[in-house]
């Protein structure tokens, strides 16, 4: 009997449709949403989640030694320069991004060439944003009962290194929607929305971080929401998977640095007595689901340990800088040049 996917796409026309040219020309496909990386010089890295559209861009901004994403919005001129404003917390004006908008190289990757001016107008710095990863998004409706949902980024690139991460978030991503197919075919009670969102978190020669997060709804209940996680280290231009440990300085206290901090996270986001009582200590099982930022770890902490009134998972980020002295600096968060081909 066929297996996986290929089993239920005769009776997926929409899903059908969408999959034969998101997958295989992935790479010449114009893109919706993608994720930018770069810097302000003289040296902040900067990452981005943004939609790009034809008149306008729309999204999140990280910068190195701020572990909270900025908004980032603003408007895209009939002569390829961009308006992009960054505002934090409350709506505060960070900085203002003025440059250009092309299509550059092979892969037709977008970039932003341009100027960094802080809030006040002052302080200009050189900036580039280049994209390194498009994201597929695949819709398949089945009645009036199930409407699934899926996307995972594909990393522009040639090199082996690349194709393996392709490879895996693609297999994972057709993986799931096999699944979700699957249940409704065979009858089984679904739910009314089901959602996969595969996030790149962090793209550098080193390594890459991605953060899936599956959402499942039914009816007017709020969706349950559930973490997955993958981070991958690239050593000879292959990748291996990275254990939280090789992180760090042998023999380091990492994992009491690392509680310490997210129990402080947490207590802005839950109630205190509940963390204190719920959080005393993370266990070893409670810190393998992370991803890494330019500027955070960031744990996905069950909602049991969390001291969370629902169900769902808990985000917890944990800024780099005050880990700064346990991280091994011969390890993959040790600073080194951007790569495009790795």
């Amino acid at each position: 009997m066929p297996t996986g996917l290929a089993r239920w796409l005769p009776t997926t026309a929409v899903l059908a449709l969408a999959l034969g040219p998101a997958l295989a020309g992935a790479d010449e496909a114009s893109p919706t949403f993608c994720h930018l990386a770069g810097s302000i010089d003289p040296g902040t890295a900067l990452q981005a989640e943004v939609q790009i559209g034809q008149e306008a861009i729309d999204g999140t901004l990280v910068r190195a030694g701020n572990d909270r994403p900025l908004a980032l919005a603003g408007t895209v001129l009939a002569d390829e320069h961009v308006e992009l404003y960054v505002r934090g917390d409350f709506d505060q004006l960070v900085g203002t991004i003025r440059g250009t908008l092309r299509r550059e190289g092979p892969s037709g990757a977008w970039v932003v060439t341009g100027e960094w001016r802080d809030d006040d107008g002052l302080n200009p710095r050189p900036l580039t944003l280049t994209e390194v990863a498009r994201y597929v998004t695949l819709r398949a409706r089945q009645g009036d009962d199930l409407d699934v949902s899926c996307r995972y980024p594909f990393l522009l690139g040639t090199s082996p290194a690349i194709a393996e991460v392709n490879r895996r978030a693609a297999a994972e991503a057709m993986s799931w929607l096999g699944q979700a197919l699957a249940a409704e075919a065979s009858g089984a009670s679904a739910p009314r929305g089901l959602r996969y969102e595969d996030t790149l978190v962090s793209d550098t020669p080193r390594l890459v971080s991605r953060l899936v997060r599956i959402a499942t709804g039914g009816g007017t209940a709020p969706p349950r929401v559930t973490y997955r996680a993958e981070n991958l280290e690239v050593v000879d231009g292959r990748v291996a998977p990275l254990r939280l440990g090789e992180l760090f300085r042998a023999g380091s206290p990492y994992r009491q640095t690392l509680s310490a901090l997210a129990r402080e996270e947490l207590r802005r986001v839950v109630a205190p007595d509940r963390v204190s009582g719920a959080l005393a200590l993370l266990r070893e099982e409670d810190l393998q689901t992370f991803t890494i930022s330019p500027s955070a770890l960031q744990f996905v902490v069950p909602a049991a340990r969390a001291g969370t009134p629902g169900p769902d998972d808990v985000l917890v980020s944990v800024p780099l800088g005050p880990l700064a002295g346990l991280l091994d600096p011969g390890g993959p968060l040790a600073r080194a040049p951007r790569s495009a081909s790795r």
